[in-house]
């Protein structure tokens, strides 16, 4: 009997009591993007205008890709006019993912977190860190300063009040956003590019800008000079 009582309980076995059932670990990066109905995301034409420039295509072939959606055109002329006309077509492509970021249909997640302001900050970062990187890697350092704040924007649409709290007693530093989300802006900013399928260094510069020496070796000096430049 007690045989057959055993190969009942293995083929049938009885559910773990309530008390030691596996509990999911708590993930602050998932809970960040569980909260936003509608994530920020690329204009379906960056993936054109990333092959297009992989290909080689010159800027009025960039353009004329971009002009198949007025409206993002429109934003990119904009929202980068300071400097449009200074750039390289190879970032280009960066300018467009600039735009999802910067420059949603939504507006301003937080009162007093300014998008216009966090743009123009990040334009800052991107020129600071291009020019003080050397020549064949000065895309990377314009793309990753470029994009290494985006998890601010995230965080803030994730996070309103709390967001707006810490942004209203001072400066947001990662040692905050950890204390209040348990995560920072470049681990969350990093895992938005992933979802966007952004190529791989671009992403360890923006999730290593502020710990460049844990940045995979490829990446770190440049890692470390968008760290900088976020602190000009």
């Amino acid at each position: 009997m007690r045989a057959v009582f055993l190969a009942e309980e293995l083929s049938n076995p009885r559910p773990a009591p309530r008390h030691l059932r596996l509990v999911e670990p708590y993930d602050p990066v998932a809970d960040v993007f569980a909260r936003i109905e509608r994530l920020p995301k690329p204009s379906r034409l960056y993936r054109r205008v990333a092959e297009a420039i992989e290909a080689g295509a010159s800027a009025g072939d960039v353009v004329t890709i971009l002009e198949r959606d007025p409206i993002l055109a429109d934003k990119v002329a904009r929202s980068f006019a300071p400097v449009f006309a200074q750039l390289r077509v190879q970032l280009l492509g960066y300018l467009v993912l600039g735009v999802a970021v910067f420059a949603p249909p939504d507006g301003d997640p937080v009162p007093g977190f300014s998008l216009d302001d966090e743009l123009a900050r990040s334009i800052q970062i991107a020129l600071c860190a291009s020019k003080l990187a050397p020549p064949s890697t000065r895309d990377l350092a314009f793309g990753g300063g470029l994009l290494c704040e985006s998890g601010r924007v995230v965080l803030a649409t994730s996070h309103p009040e709390a967001y707006a709290a810490i942004a209203a007693t001072g400066a947001v530093t990662c040692e905050r956003e950890l204390d209040a989300f348990g995560v920072t802006h470049a681990e969350v900013g990093a895992t938005l590019l992933e979802k966007w399928g952004v190529p791989r260094q671009v992403i360890d510069v923006v999730r290593f800008h502020h710990d460049a020496h844990a940045a995979p070796k490829s990446v770190r000096a440049i890692a470390d000079l968008v760290g900088r430049a976020c602190l000009e």
